[in-house]
């Protein structure tokens, strides 16, 4: 019973209620030669964002499936001045202090 109990805990703290949150417009995309992550700053701050994020950035690997639409995505939405949702994933591990996207949603 304590084991089931534990990774009930463990699945609780790890579900997308812990991950970052925010609704804006994207004031920056930053793009680097030496890397496949792609950085983009809101106008909003991220709520429940996790610790690693130093920054206030999320990120989006070019190499993930997805990742170039998402890309794409991001460009049309600075492009346009459209508002975007975007969910992160609770982790930073495609770039260092920049919270990884699960989804980015264009309004």
């Amino acid at each position: 019973m304590r084991r089931r109990s534990l990774y009930f805990l463990l699945s609780i703290l790890t579900s997308d209620a812990l991950a970052g949150n925010a609704v804006g417009k994207i004031t920056s995309i930053t793009v680097a030669d030496n890397s496949a992550s792609i950085l983009f700053k809101l106008d909003a701050p991220i709520t429940d964002t996790p610790r690693c994020n130093e920054t206030n950035r999320f990120s989006i690997n070019l190499m993930k499936p997805g990742g170039m639409a998402a890309y794409i995505a991001l460009l049309q939405a600075k492009q346009q001045n459209y508002r975007v949702t975007v969910t992160g994933l609770n982790t930073c591990s495609n770039e260092w202090m920049s919270e990884d996207s699960k989804n980015i949603i264009l309004e």
